[in-house]
């Protein structure tokens, strides 16, 4: 492997989260040249991760939150040629774009790239999303509340599929000795940072607890009163509290009484808007806890050694929690995986929730009332991040298994009473079109996709097999039909 690039330019959280790739494939292609090309606000996450020989940076405009803004490709790629070109010694080994945005798909083609993994633009082909691991991700907006994996294991997942060996009968190799996973230690992905002790008074401290109330996400967010009381009960209790935030929640901190913040000079510090990168990152690597909803300040403070205390709402945390061990997250959906993903509104477990059942936690070990409290831990069977419960049980083992041993065989033994009768209809459409591809029989093809996108709308399996249909090139059309069907068939397997 003489070269490797991985793309995820913006949002934090999934910049951290990519970054959990960076060790594994540095153990095991220690020889490769390894780029990451990221955006210039998360430069600061990257900076300093061992394992990275190139930092290529893509600047926030012309692309605003990953949008084009209207610019043409064929305008915007010289603007960035400068800083991230193609290699003078030919494509990348491998090229790892997790960006969705069309945007990413386009510059990963311009970079180049023998094995890929995620979304390339192809020739002829329109763009097309490489490694069946990355459909299943990609698969939005699905029901994307119901994935059982956690995203770095996705991406992990969708390496392995795209450098596997397989033999001529299409059986997959062994890769034990050639896959280190998970690293060394995913809970300090991040270096230690020397800085000064935070909390202000004659003996400066470092903070037992850090608390992160913000989101940019209604649906992400507990209370704030919440926030207040568990602070002042931790104060009480003698613990050292810091209250951090980004430069759009500074004022939160007026939800804190004047009274309150000159009543603990030696124990309460406020960092709303004052910590960059490196100084959030030294904060969280010495301090016992950091307490947060779903938010970039709980992916960096995991990766940075510190445990957390997750509070969650709208988001699914088996996806999207903090990743390593030992972390505990605090579900409070009652049904457990969240439907629909209604960030844009409160959540009504968060909201429910009280102050007294954390503060009865962290201070006196008192399990939850609203929700369930949930532990991550490694599974040392499948190789992926499970949450466990109170017993010591796998939420969530079964899904898994299924999702596991699906990878790459043929589906079979599907029920046909379980399926929706659109569902069953689009199956014996593509049946037929797939023996006899007549313009009659696309046209009923056409017809029964639409019944059932009308019927399953946002579901997963229909988002899998519109996204993998449109990834699958028209020509040969039986070939593509084929296709079709087989990925249709795949995803009922794993969802059933």
């Amino acid at each position: 492997m003489r070269s490797i690039f991985i793309f995820m330019p913006y949002n934090p959280g999934d910049v951290i989260m990519a970054l959990h790739l960076v060790p594994y494939l540095k153990v095991r292609f220690p020889d490769s040249v390894l780029d990451f090309i990221v955006g210039d606000e998360s430069l600061g996450l990257v900076k300093g991760l061992s394992g990275i020989d190139r930092i290529l940076i893509l600047p926030r405009r012309p692309m605003r939150s990953g949008f084009l803004e209207g610019t043409p490709i064929n305008d915007l790629l010289p603007l960035l040629h400068a800083q991230v070109k193609p290699r003078e010694d030919g494509p990348y080994s491998l090229g790892i774009n997790l960006f969705q945005p069309i945007f990413g798909a386009f510059l990963a083609s311009y970079l180049g790239a023998e094995k890929k993994v995620g979304l390339f633009a192809e020739p002829g082909a329109g763009v097309k999303v490489h490694t069946h691991w990355m459909e299943r991700w990609m698969a939005l907006p699905a029901e994307r509340g119901a994935l059982p994996l956690h995203t770095v294991d996705f991406f992990r997942l969708a390496v392995d599929e795209a450098l596997e060996e397989r033999d001529r009968e299409g059986h997959r190799q062994a890769l034990d000795e050639r896959n280190p996973w998970p690293p060394p230690n995913p809970n300090a992905l991040f270096p230690a940072v020397e800085c000064e002790p935070p909390i202000p008074g004659a003996d400066r401290k470092f903070p037992k607890a850090i608390l992160h109330p913000g989101s940019a996400w209604i649906g992400k967010r507990w209370p704030i009163e919440n926030w207040v009381a568990l602070s002042k009960a931790l104060l009480e209790a003698g613990w050292e509290v810091a209250i951090t935030g980004s430069q759009e929640e500074a004022g939160l901190k007026e939800a804190w009484t004047t009274d309150m913040q000159a009543g603990y000079p030696a124990q309460l510090a406020f960092y709303l808007g004052a910590l960059d990168w490196e100084g959030m990152k030294a904060l969280s690597a010495r301090s016992d806890w950091l307490i947060s909803g779903d938010t970039v300040a709980m992916h960096l403070g995991a990766a940075s050694g510190c445990r957390i205390l997750a509070l969650f709402g709208a988001s699914n945390p088996r996806e999207t929690g903090p990743y390593g061990s030992r972390h505990l997250i605090w579900e409070t959906e009652s049904s457990g995986y969240p439907p629909q993903l209604a960030l844009g509104k409160p959540h009504a477990g968060l909201k429910e929730l009280n102050a007294g059942e954390v503060i009865d936690f962290l201070l006196k070990g008192k399990g939850p009332v609203t929700g369930k409290l949930l532990e991550t831990r490694l599974h040392p069977e499948l190789g992926v991040q499970v949450l466990r419960n109170k017993a010591g049980e796998c939420e969530d083992e079964g899904i898994l298994s299924r999702w596991l041993s699906s990878y790459g065989e043929e589906p079979a033994g599907m029920d046909p009473g379980t399926r929706p009768s659109a569902l069953e209809g689009l199956l014996q459409s593509l049946d037929r079109a797939c023996g006899q591809p007549t313009l009659e029989n696309l046209k009923e093809l056409e017809l029964v996709e639409a019944a059932w996108a009308k019927e399953s709308s946002g579901s997963f399996t229909w988002e899998t097999y519109r996204i993998a249909s449109n990834g699958i090139s028209i020509s040969p059309l039986t070939e593509h039909l084929e296709q079709r069907r087989l990925r249709l068939k795949r995803a009922l397997r794993e969802w059933k």
